[in-house]
């Protein structure tokens, strides 16, 4: 294989570093992973991702022609530097691309880990064929990445829009960004945690519930699973109804730990939609679970260096 179809793909996150090569049809040829430890400084870290790469080289004996990263954000896309990550401790300021590239001996293209899926799930999943395509990711936050005619949309100065903190209840529950009401707030992860481990705290002292645990009761039928499962899904429709209004896209695909189930939300989802996007096309908007799973991170990663060349 012609060594410029190689990309060295790193994908950082605040637990783990994942890192291996990718084919540009969308192979991972060799994987290998290790904890981000972020106390340990960002210098350590960069040693760590280097091994690691070198790692997949001398097991396939490839070698790549650049290094592709993903990185959980902010992240200046542009300059290559890190911005203030609440999962990455005094990195602030750090330029990770550069950083790569010396101990590579490679060239860098950095952009945020949801920008980065989103390349991927439009190059080679769930948003395969769509002229405009939004991935969107619930975990422990809401991220948003926007693929438009084939390439990623940014803001000004190279800016990854925050469709996670749009506000959707004005004045409404506190933010980790500072602000109030956000779609994060109400819509992630931990917060369908919180919301059904308050009311059920009258009823027990246990330790709380994780979304799992919630999923699977609101399967055998608890009625305080069954309404954090629909208060879920009506804030996860209300806002991808704001979204869907705002950029009419082709397909918009959801991803992240709690769509694992994304079937006991559906249902709600789509009636908040409906409910909610009087004048668009909306019956030509295709809803999809995300289609790479824990391929994504470094499908994006490789992603992102041939999405700089275009």
């Amino acid at each position: 294989m012609a060594t410029d179809q190689i990309v060295a793909a790193v994908d950082i996150g605040g637990t783990k570093i994942a890192a291996g090569l990718v084919s540009r049809e969308g192979r991972i040829l060799a994987q290998s992973a290790c904890p981000t430890l972020p106390e340990q400084g960002f210098e350590a870290a960069m040693q760590r991702t280097a091994a690691l790469l070198q790692e997949c080289v001398q097991q396939t004996g490839a070698q790549p022609a650049a290094v592709g990263i993903g990185c959980t954000g902010p992240v200046d896309p542009l300059s290559g530097v890190l911005g203030e990550v609440n999962l990455l401790p005094g990195w602030q300021g750090s330029n990770l691309s550069q950083a790569l590239s010396v101990r590579l001996g490679l060239p860098a293209a950095l952009e945020n880990d949801a920008d980065a899926a989103a390349l991927a799930e439009s190059a080679f999943g769930s948003g395969r064929g769509a002229r405009s395509f939004l991935l969107v990711t619930v975990g422990t936050g809401i991220g948003v990445g926007t693929v438009l005619d084939g390439r990623l949309y940014r803001g000004t100065g190279g800016a990854h829009p925050e469709a996670g903190h749009m506000v959707i209840e004005p004045g409404g529950l506190p933010c980790t960004c500072g602000a109030r009401g956000c779609w994060e707030a109400y819509a992630c992860g931990p917060a369908m945690e919180a919301w059904f481990n308050q009311c059920r705290s009258g009823h027990s002292a246990e330790v709380g519930w994780d979304s799992r645990q919630i999923c699977a009761a609101a399967d055998a039928g608890d009625v305080n699973a069954l309404a954090a499962v629909g208060r879920e899904g009506s804030y996860l429709g209300l806002g991808l109804a704001n979204l869907i209004t705002c950029f009419c896209p082709d397909a918009v695909a959801l991803a992240g730990g709690l769509m694992e189930r994304f079937d006991l939300f559906e249902t709600r989802i789509h009636t908040v939609i409906q409910a909610n996007c009087r004048f668009v096309p909306l019956e030509q908007v295709r809803l999809l679970r995300a289609q790479l799973g824990s391929q994504a991170g470094l499908l994006g990663a490789a992603q992102t260096w041939w999405n700089a060349q275009a």
